[in-house]
């Protein structure tokens, strides 16, 4: 549902930016992985989260050896938030990381119970293609030891041919896929020999490709924009679907208007509904999936978390008594989540300019009726077709099966 998906997108950010992200600078890490790799963890989560572990501790270890080298700190921590993204312009599959790395590193100050942050020099290019080739190094290896980097022949499509000659089929489905066909390694890669090492190319400004990992880290957000780092935050958090490119025409085909026009000219999709349904399913996260992060000192029960937060930096400015659970709990209002998203305060009355104030909320259906009624407005609900069974039953029974 977008609008459920955009007040999570609104409540998210807010919290992100009021209570989680204090007042430094921030950079945001983008990693994407090769196709033949996206269909996989698009289904198994928990491979995804290998996959986004190895990413944050190889971005981490960036920043703490950058740090030794640049300010001779040691005992840097870092602190990071990854936005879990299923889905690509046009409706794609396509699973990727969005990661909102503090641009620098924490560490303990003598005499002080609050670490110091210490922010270090933005990446080069060529330190950015460095850490594009470690994560495809360290994702391979870690794919490799948990033994995952296999096809699932049994998945192909079955044809008379299969049935026929099984076994040529197999070895005819292995080759296309670059597979092991037979043996104790049936269903993995075929291993390779390399010469040379994998090339890496720039592509943009701080943004490198290796082997279909695609590493971009040009987007940054200075200390005091908080504006612009809740903007970012609901970047990241954004729902697949945009409402407002999207167009039922009267044939009852969905046009989908890209974001962006295509290399290849195209500038829209066109969708059978049922179609888009299958597209829509597709992007939809396993049940219990995170799709938020939260990783070194942003981590919960990590070391500094209680003291480098953002509302840990306002309760030390602006002492408070500790809200109740209840309003801890409790979730933002639709009138402040719009008003803070598109500056609209609905609560203001347009005739007097005074506050509106919720008094009650009328649940008996006579009274409803009434005052709906005394407003000009419909007072009957309306009425819903009555529910049928599924299509394919329905053939059945029609057909007499």
């Amino acid at each position: 549902c977008p609008s459920c998906d955009g007040r999570r997108m609104a409540e998210q950010a807010a919290h992100l930016v009021d209570e989680v992200i204090p007042a430094v600078p921030v950079r945001q890490w983008v990693l994407s992985l090769p196709f033949w790799l996206r269909y996989r963890v698009a289904y198994d989560h928990k491979l995804f989260s290998e996959v986004v572990a190895v990413w944050t501790k190889t971005v981490t270890n960036f920043y703490r050896k950058r740090a030794r080298e640049q300010h001779n700190v040691d005992d840097g921590l870092c602190a990071a938030i990854s936005g879990i993204q299923r889905f690509g312009d046009g409706l794609r599959l396509n699973p990727h990381i969005h990661s909102i790395f503090a641009d620098g590193v924490w560490h303990a100050v003598a005499g002080s119970d609050v670490p110091k942050f210490q922010r270090i020099r933005s990446p080069t290019q060529r330190e950015v293609e460095e850490l594009t080739l470690a994560v495809r190094r360290r994702v391979l290896r870690r794919l490799g030891r948990l033994g995952v980097l296999r096809a699932d022949l049994e998945d192909a499509s079955c044809d008379l041919f299969r049935e026929r000659e099984p076994v040529l089929a197999g070895c005819m489905t292995a080759s296309l896929l670059d597979r092991v066909a037979v043996g104790e390694r049936a269903g993995e890669l075929v291993m390779r020999l390399r010469d040379e090492v994998v090339e890496v190319r720039g592509n943009g400004i701080r943004c490198a490709v290796a082997d279909g990992f695609n590493v971009h880290a040009a987007t940054t957000v200075a200390t005091r924009d908080r504006g612009r780092l809740e903007r970012l935050c609901k970047y990241i958090l954004r729902p697949a679907i945009c409402n407002e490119r999207m167009q039922r025409l009267e044939s009852g085909e969905v046009l989908l208007t890209l974001k962006k026009r295509w290399n290849d000219g195209t500038f829209a999709k066109l969708f059978q509904p049922q179609d888009l349904i299958s597209k829509v399913i597709a992007l939809l996260p396993a049940p219990g999936t995170n799709l938020v992060r939260f990783h070194g000192q942003f981590a919960p029960g990590a070391r500094w978390r209680p003291v480098i937060t953002a509302v840990a930096a306002t309760k030390r400015k602006q002492p408070s008594p500790l809200r109740d659970e209840e309003q801890r709990q409790r979730r933002m209002s639709w009138a402040l989540l719009l008003k803070r998203s598109f500056s609209v305060d609905v609560l203001v009355c347009s005739h007097c300019g005074g506050r509106r104030e919720l008094l009650a909320v009328i649940e008996h259906k006579p009274t409803v009726q009434k005052i709906l009624e005394h407003l000009g407005l419909e007072s009957e609900p309306p009425v819903f077709a009555a529910p049928r069974g599924p299509p394919l039953l329905a053939g059945l029974e029609a057909s007499g099966a």
